[in-house]
């Protein structure tokens, strides 16, 4: 009923009967206690059609928010998220994640309290999700992979951030939120067969299959960065030689570059790695060498997202993370060159590849996401939170802080 209620943004007690097939009696009954409990409001009265005015209901959007965290390889992102995706307050910065777990986990926490400590005036913060560059084992989820991020090794994420905010906390790898955020709020939306490709410091996979995120038995499906594109190729971080991230992550083009520099070729990009925003401004201004470095890197890409294509025929393969949002056609082109070359006709002509609508925000909006996702699906996490008082007036608006 609540999801139903949350979908519709606004219906009446009658169009939840006929849409969800429960008699009018139970359905009231149900739709009093989630106005008890704060769950849902009361939008307007609409007007008459011959008997008495339909009341009609809405989602409780101004009560609750969802925060997200997004902890990246460098960086790390906090922000809060109503239940329509919207971002109502964000802030980060550029860190060393990688290599300084602690003082990751100590930024996380000073940008997430004056979320979590605010009053009267704010909405209740339900839970938080986290986004992790790392896959995930689900029956272990509080540890990072030894292999990509050695130094997480042993540190229990997870259970850190539960200790010091007291909340339920929820955990995915980076391009599954990334998948999440797109299918519910951006290009993926009306979707129900996608792919989310992160392109970034890693290379990463978020399939949705039939609605759902699908993470594999072991929670590493969608790890694209790690197939192999050339076995010859570099080493690659997880031990592997010529993986996809080895050949177009943006640790590679850096050190693509670094080397044909000091072979004496000629480009406006320095020695000292160049950030994926350089590359991609050098490419728009003619560099030569920047673009012969994206568009190599985009034939690879390409051949990865062909195999993709081949495997599992999604509706849609939406590109994201920095590299395709910031080097354009530069990399797009040469990438749908290689993916029209290597599918088979019907496959290619029925997966349509875009570019990501949420750009940066897919990866906060995605951990922020799951909370909403959990909540829809068991409303008691919602209704353990205060109740609102009863409104004399249903267009008000009140809103009460969880303890």
């Amino acid at each position: 009923m609540l999801r139903t209620i949350w979908e519709a943004g606004e219906v009446s007690r009658a169009s939840l009967s006929r849409e969800i097939g429960l008699a009018p009696s139970t359905v009231s009954v149900i739709v009093q206690d989630l106005l008890d409990d704060g769950l849902v409001a009361i939008s307007h009265v609409a007007p008459s059609r011959g008997g008495r005015p339909p009341v009609v209901l809405r989602f409780s959007t101004e009560r609750f928010a969802f925060m997200g965290v997004d902890i990246g390889a460098s960086h790390v992102r906090v922000a809060l998220m109503n239940a329509q995706g919207t971002l109502l307050t964000s802030d980060g910065m550029d860190y060393p994640v990688e290599d300084d777990p602690q003082g990751a986990l100590e930024l996380i926490e000073r940008l997430a309290l004056p979320s979590l400590t605010g009053d009267a005036d704010h909405p209740t913060v339900v839970g938080i999700g986290l986004s992790v560059p790392s896959p995930l084992d689900p029956r272990n989820p509080d540890q990072l992979s030894a292999r990509i991020l050695p130094r997480w090794a042993d540190v229990p994420v997870l259970s850190r951030v539960k200790r010091f905010t007291n909340l339920p906390v929820w955990i995915d790898n980076d391009a599954n939120v990334g998948a999440l955020a797109e299918h519910w709020w951006g290009a993926g939306r009306g979707s129900s067969d996608m792919a989310y490709i992160k392109v970034a410091t890693g290379v990463g996979a978020g399939l949705v299959i039939n609605g759902q995120v699908f993470r594999g038995s072991a929670g590493v499906a969608g790890e694209i960065g790690h197939t192999a594109i050339d076995s010859s190729g570099p080493l690659c971080r997880c031990g592997l030689y010529g993986c996809l991230e080895a050949m177009v992550g943006a640790s590679s083009l850096r050190r693509e570059i670094a080397l044909r520099l000091e072979r004496g070729e000629t480009s406006v990009l320095s020695r000292v790695d160049p950030a994926p925003e350089q590359i991609a401004t050098a490419a728009r201004a003619a560099d030569p060498l920047a673009r012969d470095v994206l568009s190599v890197a985009g034939g690879y890409l390409g051949t990865a997202v062909a195999n993709l294509v081949n495997l599992l025929n999604p509706a849609k393969v939406i590109l994201g993370g920095s590299l395709p949002v910031l080097a354009g056609e530069h990399l797009l082109a040469p990438m749908r060159a290689a993916l029209a070359m290597r599918t088979l006709g019907r496959s290619f002509d029925a997966t349509e590849v875009v570019v990501s609508e949420l750009g940066e925000d897919a990866m906060v909006l995605g951990a922020a996401t799951q909370v909403l996702e959990a909540a829809l699906q068991s409303p008691s996490l919602l209704a353990r939170l205060p109740s609102l008082p009863t409104l004399t007036n249903p267009t008000a608006v009140l809103l009460t802080r969880g303890v």
